[in-house]
């Protein structure tokens, strides 16, 4: 598999009493980088905002942030309400990538539970669909190309917009 690397900010909050440190809670922040000296500023400049202010405040935590990076297998397709999953196959340049589109096919342990309303039915389940779709890959699927744009999204002029991430995401809107 082919990865796109970016970088992300992990903040790990610590909590101090009687002289004694304690990690309580890490979470990456949601902005991701593609410059990795710009995610390491960001992250200095987070860090002392962040434990000024809770040394002004007489806060009993501070705040370490690293830079990790995030390895980016695939590039999910987002059409309106659908999502479908596409996994890079290549990287042609900083700017270009080339992506497959993949098999997802309904988990028979999950179905869509419908009740009357809207147009026919309302699909109660529908924003829950982690564990709806198997998804898998296509070897014998066409391979297209995606391009960076100025504003740093991803799209292709027949596909449309894609975002790239860590795992493959399948949604299908069954309300429509």
């Amino acid at each position: 598999m082919t990865y796109v690397t970016e970088f992300a900010i992990e903040e790990t909050v610590i909590h101090v009493s009687n002289g004694a440190e304690e990690p309580r809670e890490t979470s990456r922040l949601h902005t991701r980088y593609c410059d990795l000296g710009n995610a390491q500023s960001d992250a200095e400049l987070e860090q002392a905002r962040f434990n000024a202010y809770a040394a002004k405040n007489g806060s009993q935590a501070r705040v370490e942030c690293k830079v990790v990076p995030v390895k980016l297998g695939f590039a999910n397709n987002y059409l309106w309400t659908d999502v479908d999953p596409f996994e890079i196959v290549r990287v042609v340049s900083d700017k270009t990538i080339e992506v497959r589109k993949m098999k997802a096919e309904r988990s028979d342990d999950w179905k869509p539970e419908m009740v009357s309303g809207g147009f026919a039915f309302h699909c109660t389940n529908n924003a829950d669909q982690r564990k709806a779709w198997v998804v898998t890959s296509d070897a014998d699927a066409e391979t297209i190309r995606i391009r960076k744009q100025k504003d740093g999204s991803w799209k292709n002029p027949s596909f449309g917009r894609f975002q790239l991430a860590e795992q493959p995401v399948k949604k299908y809107d069954f309300n429509f």
